[in-house]
């Protein structure tokens, strides 16, 4: 199962704790793995008044983005158990992810 906070459908509205628990009880009784796509996480931390981490306290997998809420250029990041980690980068060399040799990425740079 899956959940997505400040999805753009949704009307950029935060998926509350409370409900994030709900649907991971849910999960658990029909025995789903929980993921979380938080992207916007730490706007929706902030907007909350809690820690990123409380958002994950639900789920067995996030992912968060480098660029929304830290001002990084690019990049994202996958947590999640050793096992679950080692799968997802054996499926991303499978659909052709990563950055190979990328060299300097600067914002704004045209080519």
């Amino acid at each position: 199962m899956s959940l997505e906070n400040m999805y753009n459908l949704n009307l950029g509205q935060i998926v509350t704790l409370e409900i994030m628990k709900e649907f991971q009880e849910v999960a658990k009784h029909y025995n789903l793995p929980v993921y979380l796509d938080g992207a916007g996480i730490f706007n929706a931390s902030i907007k909350l008044g809690v820690e990123p981490s409380e958002f994950c306290m639900y789920v067995d997998t996030a992912q968060f983005c480098l660029t929304k809420g830290l001002g990084c250029p690019f990049g994202s990041a996958l947590v999640g158990t050793k096992e679950f980690i080692k799968e997802a980068k054996i499926n991303c060399r499978r659909l052709g992810g990563g950055m190979k040799q990328a060299g300097i990425i600067l914002k704004g740079t045209r080519f």
